[in-house]
């Protein structure tokens, strides 16, 4: 009960800045997110398409439509709206691409397309392996940089770190 009201509360502090601001398409999009999560979904529905009316292609919004068919149990609209999302995808966005393929995933599982939804859990198991590359290499140029400084005690802290991360993402051994 205590998230609901904090939903409803929400809903009236975004409708008063709605009554100033009617065309805010931020105020818009966060209205119709908390009717969505209160379960109103004509409501959500309606104002994600303002949205979308207002700033065509905007992947949040078109997201927020998926969302909110998934809830419904609309998969087939679901899947639809998300793949606008990713093929509209800017890094700007308020959810990560790595969501929306995720999301894509669990659309197909529960229209039975298993094929597709294993080949989006295997796109995003190469997002985070890539993720994590990156981080590690970015991690080692740093170790490098920091050996120009004259704090010993900055980096041998900076070894440590290094080595509990080599040790955490190598193979145990058998």
């Amino acid at each position: 009960m205590k998230f609901q009201d904090d939903w409803e509360s929400s809903l009236d502090y975004t409708t008063s800045g709605l009554r100033m601001i009617p065309l805010d398409i931020n105020l818009l999009y966060n209205y119709a997110g908390y009717n969505e999560k209160l379960g109103r979904f004509d409501i959500a529905r309606d104002f994600f398409d303002f949205c979308c009316e207002i700033r065509p292609r905007w992947s949040d919004a078109l997201f927020g439509q998926s969302v909110t068919y998934f809830k419904e149990g609309d998969f087939k609209s679901s899947k639809r709206k998300v793949k606008q999302a990713i093929a509209n995808y800017k890094k700007d966005s308020l959810v990560s691409f790595e969501e929306m393929i995720y999301f894509r995933a669990m659309c197909y599982k529960n229209l039975g397309k298993f094929d597709k939804s294993i080949r989006d859990y295997h796109t995003l198991s190469s997002y985070f392996h890539q993720f994590e590359a990156q981080n590690m290499m970015n991690h080692l140029c740093s170790l490098i940089l920091l050996s120009l400084k004259e704090d010993k005690y900055v980096h041998l802290d900076y070894l440590n770190r290094t080595r509990q991360i080599i040790n955490t993402f190598s193979k145990c051994a058998p």
